[in-house]
């Protein structure tokens, strides 16, 4: 099993082939299939551990160091706020364009729990940190790419912010931070002058991968990171060398440029430069307290208060969001609505794992640079290589405060915290252990039958079959459907062939599969293509129904299941539709209060009712949480014309509208002017 336990290596380096994965014919090609091909690669590397495991269980067993205990402490976390959490299912699977539930953060887990037990020599973390340049730089070459030569290139439709394979510039940033740092740390520690140099290349391209990216969090994250490895060198290294003289002359004038570049601000010239310009053009503050980022932080602190120790559980950032909705948020357009996120790594991890999965978050921080500082004060970690470690872990942290995790940002933290782990192996092992480590043979090396291989290989394909290949073939088959449904030659029967995978992803199958049927009902319509519309939507109704037994809070299926039922009303005539409208978008006002989509949407069913006065009660209501919103005065308005002699009351509402500040687009003012009503200030 020689041959088993050298690869490895080379397998814990090929998991960065996942950040390069893109794949069309996927819904979310940019994530779906980088997590399934991942959690795939996981399992053959478990195979291989379990095996080596058997072979020599003294020598590979997991080091349970206080950075490994902190990494188990966070995964117990997550997996106690998953089923405590107001959505386990959710928490566990997660969806489709994000996939980080409890199923897949245990993969990393995993993933470091091998690299930590079985990578224990400078050669093979050479190998690894080679594969993982390679395939880092291929990321940024690709950012050049679509930057420089192809704007359109993989999907970026011509945006100045790159993403590469990656599929979003916050997550190309990200990266090219981490490529930064470990270009520096392999610099040090390669012989080969051919690696040493594509090192450098590596991390100057993932420098310029930050830029390109233009994420603030990340430049953020440089700068925090940059300052802590210059810090390291000017004023704890005791021997005064021109390095450390040159560092503190750079902290010094690192302070001067960054000083420059606020005061300097709105020049062209600092305006105009990659991220920078965005990032001095912010005011943190205004952030905080009037944008739309600011204010998802503080719906965390809400949410927070209400579940504090373990939080709403994983991914359900979105159902706190909803429940603590602030009518401001539609002040920067309907997009500004839908949070799924805090934005924040610190934030929504506080709102949804509480105090105690926040508290273990960043103890694998500070335990993971608490033992870099030993390490390098009882010269078992290179100064050089120890100063860099901490800054990239400073860097790393303070990038995610205003983003969040991503599939690759989990991928390169696990294994540099496996790496942090071999450097400090001295400081943390008793010296029979390093005897151990150092590959010294034991009396309890044996060899492994090949029945109990196949029984390994057998039980981990099945897992790998069930889990990744089934909600592959479901992905795919879901965007096939997708497409029928869009072009029209959907049958009643386009639900079956998704759903009979048995994927756990069924839900984000029922929900893509249910809102194609409604984008697509208005087109089938126009074009005479009725034939199977009602059969459509009694397939939708019904998933939609399934779904929300399984995720209750969830208001985007009430409300999809509204606007479905309204379409049954036009093409039946049948007033009980309305009805069943009328209960998803109350059920949906419940779990989100003064949500003005779900207002607007009661009070257009109320008019279809026939119950007009209700819905002017309704949109009433709207303006009164938040004044500033053209768009429920213009109806409530618009109401007022409808009915005879109503002119002069709709005048009052406008009056009173322009009197609060409301704020009408064009299309709404050249509506009330065409109708008579004047808007003054």
């Amino acid at each position: 099993m020689n041959f088993v336990r050298k690869s490895i290596p080379y397998l814990i380096g090929a998991t960065f082939i996942a950040p390069l994965i893109i794949r069309s014919g996927y819904i979310f090609p940019f994530i779906v299939p980088k997590i399934l091909f991942l959690r795939s690669m996981i399992m053959v590397l478990l195979g291989c551990y379990l095996v080596v495991l058997i072979t020599d269980f003294r020598k590979y067993r997991p080091r349970f160091s206080l950075l490994t205990v902190s990494i188990l402490l966070f995964w117990l976390s997550f997996a106690i706020s998953t089923f405590v959490g107001v959505d386990w299912y959710r928490s566990f699977w997660d969806n489709h364009e994000r996939m980080l539930g409890l199923f897949t953060i245990t993969h990393y887990v995993l993933l470091y729990l091998i690299a930590s037990a079985t990578m224990t020599t400078e050669k093979q973390w050479i190998t690894i940190f080679r594969i993982v340049l390679v395939c880092g730089l291929l990321v940024m070459v690709a950012g050049l790419w679509q930057r420089f030569i192809n704007p359109d290139a993989i999907l970026n439709q011509g945006s100045d912010r790159v993403s590469a394979t990656l599929g979003n510039p916050i997550y190309f940033s990200g990266y090219g931070l981490f490529l930064l740092f470990l270009g520096c740390i392999q610099y040090l520690r390669e012989r080969s002058k051919i690696w040493r140099w594509i090192a450098v290349i590596t991390a100057i391209s993932g420098f310029i991968g930050i830029f390109l990216g233009g994420t603030r969090g990340a430049i953020l994250g440089l700068l925090a990171g940059g300052a802590v490895v210059l810090g390291c060198y000017a004023f704890f290294v005791k021997q005064k060398t021109r390095f450390t003289t040159i560092a503190r002359y750079a902290v010094v004038a690192g302070v001067v440029l960054i000083g420059a570049l606020v005061v300097f601000r709105h020049t062209s010239f600092v305006s105009s430069l990659p991220a920078i310009g965005r990032l001095v053009n912010t005011s943190f503050f205004s952030e905080l307290t009037s944008g739309t980022r600011g204010m998802a932080w503080k719906v965390a602190i809400e949410a927070w208060k209400d579940r504090p120790v373990f939080g709403w559980g994983p991914n359900n950032y979105y159902y706190a969001f909803n429940e603590h909705y602030n009518p401001r948020f539609l002040e920067w357009g309907w997009g500004e609505t839908w949070f799924d996120n805090a934005h924040s790594v610190i934030f929504n991890t506080l709102a949804v794992q509480g105090a105690v999965g926040m508290v273990v978050y960043l103890m694998i921080y500070g335990v993971a640079i608490l033992y870099i500082v030993r390490g390098i004060q009882k010269s078992v970690i290179a100064r050089s290589i120890g100063f860099l470690s901490i800054g990239f872990l400073t860097a790393h942290l303070v990038g995610l405060v205003t983003v969040f995790e991503n599939p690759t940002s989990y991928l390169y933290f696990v294994v540099f915290l496996g790496f942090v782990s071999y450097l400090v192996r001295e400081v943390r092992m008793s010296t029979k252990s390093q005897e151990i480590v150092s590959g010294q043979k034991t009396k309890t090396s044996s060899s492994v039958s090949f029945g109990t291989v196949g029984v390994i290989v057998f039980l981990l394909f099945m897992v790998v079959y069930v889990t990744n290949i089934n909600p592959a073939r479901a992905n795919r088959a879901t965007a096939r459907a997708m497409q029928q449904i869009y072009s029209g030659s959907a049958t009643p029967d386009v639900f079956a062939e998704p759903v009979r995978f048995g994927s756990p992803h069924i839900d984000d199958i029922r929900n893509d599969l249910s809102r194609s049927v409604l984008e697509s009902i208005p087109t089938m319509v126009q074009n005479k293509k009725t034939e199977h519309v009602g059969a459509l939507l009694e397939g939708a109704i019904r998933e939609l129904n399934a779904n929300r037994l399984l995720h209750p809070l969830d208001i985007r299926v009430n409300f999809t299941l509204y606007s479905l039922y309204n379409y049954a009303h036009q093409l039946t005539g049948d007033v009980n539709f309305l009805k069943q409208s009328e209960a998803e978008i109350r059920i949906g006002l419940e779990h989100s209060q003064k949500r003005q989509q779900f207002e607007y949407a009661l009070a257009q069913n109320l008019v279809m009712q026939e119950r007009t006065e209700e819905a002017k009660e309704v949109l009433r209501t709207s303006v009164s949480n938040n004044g500033i919103i053209g768009e429920g005065w213009f109806r409530l308005a618009a109401l007022e014309l409808s009915s005879e002699g109503g002119a002069e009351r709709a005048q009052e509402i406008v009056d009173e509208a322009v009197e609060k500040g409301a704020l009408f687009n064009a299309q709404q003012i050249a509506g009330l002017e065409g109708a008579g009503i004047i808007l003054t200030k």
